[in-house]
C-alpha cells in the first residue's frame, strides 16, 4: 500500500499511514457502528471507488469518489474519518483523504479537478481553509483546481 500521512492532533506532526482501494466485498463486512454513512452501500455501486487510509492496519478513514466523465472532474461523494477519530479523535483526516481524491482525479483524466458537496457550513468553511484550497462556489459546494490538488498530494501523500 502506498504510504500517506495524518495528523496526529495532540503535537500537530505527521504521522506515516497507508492508502489503498477498498474492495466492495470488504466494505460489506464494515460495521456501520460509529460510522455515519452506509459504506457498505455506498461501495456497491459500479462507478464509486473507495479509498481506505489505515496506520497499523487499524482503518483510520474512508473518501467515496466518482469519475465524472461529463462533468470533466471527480466528486468527493463521501468522505469520513473513522469513529475513534471523530469528536477530537487521535487523528486528523480530511485533508488526506481529499488528496487521494486528487491524485484519483489526476490517475483518471481529471488533471486534479474535483467537486465536494459538504454537508454543512461548518464542514464547507473548513475545506475552504487555506490548507485545503477549496473554492466555495455556493454555501454547500466547493471545487477543487489542480493548483490546490497538487499542493495536497504534495503535502499528505509520500
Amino acid at each position: 500500500m502506498p504510504n500517506c500521512y495524518i495528523i496526529d492532533r495532540a503535537t500537530d506532526t505527521r504521522v506515516v499511514a497507508q492508502y489503498n482501494l477498498v474492495s466492495k466485498r470488504d466494505l460489506t463486512t464494515l460495521s456501520r457502528n460509529g460510522w455515519e454513512f452506509p459504506w457498505g452501500s455506498i461501495g456497491s455501486h459500479s462507478e464509486v471507488r473507495v479509498f481506505k487510509v489505515a496506520l497499523g492496519g487499524v482503518l483510520q478513514g474512508l473518501v467515496a469518489v466518482v469519475n465524472e466523465i461529463e462533468a470533466e472532474s471527480v466528486l468527493i461523494r463521501n468522505i469520513e474519518s473513522a469513529p475513534h477519530n471523530k469528536k477530537n479523535g487521535q487523528y486528523i483526516l480530511g485533508p488526506t483523504l481529499i488528496a487521494i481524491a486528487a491524485k484519483y482525479s489526476f490517475d483518471v483524466g481529471q488533471d486534479g479537478y474535483m467537486r465536494i458537496k459538504p454537508k454543512n457550513r461548518r464542514l464547507a468553511t473548513f475545506y475552504a481553509s487555506p490548507d485545503i484550497g477549496g473554492v466555495q462556489v455556493a454555501p454547500l459546494l466547493l471545487h477543487f483546481y489542480p493548483q490546490n490538488s497538487l499542493m495536497l498530494m504534495n503535502k499528505y501523500l509520500g
